[in-house]
């Protein structure tokens, strides 16, 4: 009787000793399952990156554009960051109005959505300002499946859906009417300075050849000529160009 006490005692301490054993394998396994489920879940957050082309266009070339052109490419990069987008390519279009179709890099940006399918733009009319080339963009954009993300206020424009190609429609034809108006009130505001003043533009340039000759000759500079002749050092210069280019470089 002691005997078996005894065997049923030790039986039950190796049971216990070998389920404790099983338990630290499946909890040892469980973890690696978890640590590799977390490396694949990683690697496939990285592959799965959706690339996108950027694209920043500015008007023109002053500082201020300078400035905003760096504040487009900013905001692109921070959105793609944020949204799991990787930047391909970002497209500029520098010095160029958006009522202009003709934009080599837009070109090139629209013939190369075979593979890419995401553009990121500051915003909407950085694209176009134009009505009719903005519906044009808008269908190529549908029947390609591309989606269009605004930095600025953070949304993607679907062309797909019906309500964004009203809302298109309807932002491009009122910036296409303001543009209209803003023509029209330029062109009565120059009508209206050439009745007051009988002119319009800048004043044709009037220097004495034979004065300007007779200073160079005797080795006066372009500073001290333009002061005796009544001008600015930058009209001479214009005025040297149009008669003889190649000496605008001579002090």
């Amino acid at each position: 009787m002691h005997i078996s006490t005894t065997i049923s005692a030790y039986t039950s301490v190796i049971y216990k000793r070998a389920a404790h054993v099983v338990l630290r394998c499946v909890i040892i396994s469980m973890n690696e399952r978890c640590l590799i489920m977390t490396e694949n879940e990683s690697i496939k957050l990285v592959t799965e990156t959706v690339p996108a082309f950027g694209y920043v266009r500015v008007s023109t070339k002053e500082q201020e554009d300078k400035e905003t052109q760096e504040n487009q490419k900013q905001s692109i990069a921070v959105y793609a960051a944020a949204h799991g987008l990787s930047i391909v390519k970002c497209f500029q279009d520098l010095g160029i109005s958006g009522n202009d179709n003709d934009r080599p890099d837009l070109n090139e940006m629209l013939a190369n959505l075979d593979t890419v399918k995401n553009i990121i733009v500051y915003d909407q009319s950085r694209l176009s300002r134009n009505y009719e080339y903005s519906l044009k963009i808008m269908f190529l954009f549908q029947r390609l499946g591309v989606r269009v993300h605004l930095a600025q206020e953070g949304h993607v424009m679907d062309y797909n859906d019906d309500t964004v190609q009203l809302i298109t429609s309807i932002q491009s034809w009122a910036a296409a009417q303001e543009r209209k108006m803003i023509n029209a009130r330029q062109k009565a505001g120059i009508k209206r300075y050439i009745e007051t003043h009988g002119e319009w533009g800048r004043k044709k340039i009037k220097i004495n050849q034979k004065q300007f000759d007779a200073l160079r000759t005797a080795r006066v500079s372009k500073a001290a000529i333009a002061r005796v002749l009544g001008t600015s050092r930058a009209t001479l210069n214009r005025w040297i160009k149009a008669r003889d280019p190649d000496k605008t470089k001579e002090k």
